[in-house]
């Protein structure tokens, strides 16, 4: 449900940058933010969830989805490729390997907590 509440309002801030913008990188501007944002909310709401395994899975498969959706809209609404698109290519490549960050760091903090509770009924 994220990932389609943030990949459409990506959808429609392109859309707008393609009609008002007066350069076509505004439109990676703004489909590269509402992935970076999606990935923070989404890794900041995964540490409230009970089920994270299940929350992973979908989180995983949404941000993929997302990321890969923003870029092929972008391709196509400013004609140029992710290639071409100047510095958008490097900063997509850091929030995806960010956002792999958060989850590693929200696992081992659910392990962590989750060691600590098993002591804690131990004593």
């Amino acid at each position: 449900m994220q990932a389609a509440v943030f990949g459409g309002s990506g959808v429609l801030g392109m859309l707008g940058a393609a009609l008002m913008a007066k350069e076509a990188l505004t439109i990676w501007m703004v489909g590269t933010s509402c992935i970076l944002l999606y990935s923070l909310i989404n890794n900041a709401m995964s540490l409230f969830v009970e089920d994270y395994k299940k929350y992973l899975i979908h989180s995983v498969y949404g941000f993929m989805f997302t990321m890969i959706a923003i870029i092929a809209i972008a391709t196509i609404l400013s004609g140029l490729s992710v290639s071409e698109a100047g510095g958008y290519r490097m900063i997509l490549m850091i929030v995806l390997v960010a956002n792999f960050i958060f989850i590693a760091m929200i696992m081992t903090v659910k392990n962590l907590l989750t060691f600590i509770a098993k002591k804690d009924e131990k004593l």
